[in-house]
């Protein structure tokens, strides 16, 4: 599913750098993804 641009949801994307309000309110989401 590489749809850029359609939904930027926390769980829909990987831990981006514009992505600053959701690393505010899930620092640890971010720690998943990059296990990954």
């Amino acid at each position: 599913m590489s749809g850029s641009g359609n939904k930027k949801g926390p769980e829909e994307g990987p831990c981006t750098p514009p992505v600053m309000w959701m690393a505010a309110s899930h620092p640890r989401r971010c720690a998943w993804v990059r296990r990954r």
